[in-house]
């Protein structure tokens, strides 16, 4: 049997956060493809992007010397294991403008930048990955984080996939905002990960004749009498399983009070990410790094 590498393993990117030519953190980060605007989008946490609370980006986060001035990614080459790398330049023309959500400053912790590959790359966004959406999320369901952990990366750039379980209930939502608790060892690194649902199902494949039997029974051309005499029963595949997965939202660190740290992570919901296009707020670093000339 032929081994694969899961499209979900090329969805997930690593971000080195640069400052003055040195690296000052790590974090992870995904493609959106925004289909209206035709664009594609670096999805992240903006404290990734600044080293800075979301509530109160007036002050950098603890460990931190100042905002990162760059942005480094890594990516394969279109049809090779050859690694391609790019950076988005923060202080680029005066400063570059992403998107944050309307809710920033009551701690929603996402933001889209534009991003721009070499004609080279290989690019994996959120519609080239066969998800499904109608997981029903429960408490204990289990989960992936998919990122990079202290920067740690596979083959020097695949990421590891942490596996979690969800710790609260997703209709509840804490201090009023959208997202979710999870039971999952992450480390730091690991922000801006895309976090999946998984769904075993049971398939059966059909071939010959018969899909398009089912095609147009579909498009309304056949009734389903006329679709039923129509089938084959040496078209249908024995059952087999498949783990299917959901794309439900975005890890942004643990939930930590003080010296407390009861390793509970924090999951925005995958809605805030599409609000960030459907509101969009276009903003600057309000505190952006001084740029330091060579």
């Amino acid at each position: 049997m032929s081994k694969k590498i899961s499209p979900i393993s090329l969805f997930a990117i690593h971000i080195e956060m640069i400052r003055n030519g040195h690296k000052i953190g790590n974090g992870t980060g995904f493609i959106y493809f925004h289909k209206e605007m035709k664009s594609h989008f670096l999805i992240t946490n903006y404290h990734v992007l600044t080293a800075r609370n979301p509530k109160t980006p007036a002050s950098l986060l603890k460990g931190y010397p100042d905002s990162p001035d760059k942005l480094q990614w890594k990516a394969f080459k279109k049809g090779t294991m050859e690694v391609s790398s790019g950076s988005i330049d923060l202080l680029e023309d005066n400063n570059i403008e992403w998107i944050e959500h309307s809710m920033r400053d009551q701690g929603v912790d996402i933001a889209a930048v534009k991003i721009h590959f070499p004609d080279d790359t290989s690019v994996w966004s959120q519609d080239m990955l066969g998800l499904v959406d109608d997981i029903d999320l429960e408490v204990g369901a289990e989960l992936f984080i998919v990122g990079y952990p202290y920067g740690i990366a596979a083959g020097d750039i695949f990421p590891l996939w942490k596996r979690g379980t969800i710790a609260s209930e997703p209709l509840i939502k804490p201090n009023n905002l959208s997202r979710f608790y999870i039971d999952a060892t992450t480390m730091p690194g690991m922000s801006g990960s895309p976090v999946f649902a998984v769904e075993i199902r049971q398939l059966i494949d059909i071939k010959g004749d018969s899909v398009s039997a089912f095609r147009e029974h579909e498009e309304g051309n056949i009734s389903a009498l006329d679709l039923i005499t129509k089938l084959d029963p040496q078209a249908f595949t024995e059952p087999y399983n498949k783990k299917h997965y959901q794309l439900v939202g975005i890890y942004s660190g643990r939930l930590v009070d003080g010296e407390k740290d009861p390793s509970i992570g924090i999951v925005w919901n995958y809605h805030l990410i599409e609000d960030l296009f459907t509101n969009p707020i276009i903003t600057k670093h309000p505190f952006p790094p001084h740029r330091i000339d060579a």
